[in-house]
């Protein structure tokens, strides 16, 4: 039997601003700092990235860890701060923004989009 090519019938992306002081080129390299900082494992090649997936998981895991202000967190506490600096916001409009990405993301995707414009 041969092979052939599907695509989906329904492809809908629909977009909502979760930034929480997450803006311009540093909140985006803040992020994917913050994301590497922690190991929080995500599709970007690198922090130019306008678009990329982490799994839900991995975001819930980055929520705990910050939160929890766990011996992780302790180890990188200057980094991590020096990252929301950069990006203008504080450690409790990261926390919401984080809980936004969890909770407003596709439900049905174990995957959330990251998208920068």
């Amino acid at each position: 039997m041969s092979r052939s090519l599907h695509t989906g019938k329904i492809y809908r992306i629909e977009y909502m601003n979760c930034n929480h002081g997450m803006f311009g080129g540093d909140g985006q390299e803040a992020f994917y700092n913050i994301l590497s900082m922690f190991d929080i494992a995500n599709s970007a090649e690198d922090e130019f990235d306008d678009d990329y997936e982490v799994q839900r998981i991995e975001l819930e895991r980055l929520r705990t860890i910050i939160g929890e202000e766990n011996e992780t967190y302790q180890a990188h506490a200057e980094e991590f701060h020096e990252e929301l600096n950069r990006a203008r916001t504080s450690k409790e409009d990261f926390i919401n923004m984080l809980d936004l990405l969890i909770k407003e993301s596709d439900p049905s995707n174990d995957w959330v989009l990251i998208s920068w414009f």
